[in-house]
């Protein structure tokens, strides 16, 4: 699994890219998010739909760790669906806790619109 993170620049107020891991498991990716720190997650992701074919989905992920301060939530809401269309990306999908960044959690969410 690819991932590119990417976050906001407090001072220039641009998105920029904070890490890209290749190669990297969930719990690996889990790790590499701030505990505080909202960020913007892309992952190309093999995924395995209902009927067998495989697919290659770009993954849009918010998160948005409940410990942020309200500025910074605020600051990422208001960016999240232009820095989407500017990257062809679809609906993010919200992740609060990084734990909770597991195969299980993106396939549930994939899985509510792969029909």
């Amino acid at each position: 699994m690819l991932a590119y993170i990417a976050r906001i620049d407090a001072s220039s107020l641009e998105v920029v890219k904070d890490k890209e891991v290749t190669n990297v498991s969930f719990e690996e990716l889990a790790e590499e998010l701030p505990e505080d720190s909202p960020r913007y997650i892309v992952l190309s992701y093999r995924y395995t739909h209902a009927d067998g074919h495989v697919s290659y989905p770009l993954v849009y992920i918010y998160y948005k760790p409940e410990t942020a301060a309200t500025r910074a939530l605020m600051l990422y809401a208001s960016t999240l669906q232009h820095f989407g269309r500017e990257g062809g990306l679809a609906t993010p999908y919200t992740l609060t806790h990084a734990d909770m960044l597991t195969q299980s959690w993106l396939e549930d969410n994939l899985n509510k619109f792969a029909s």
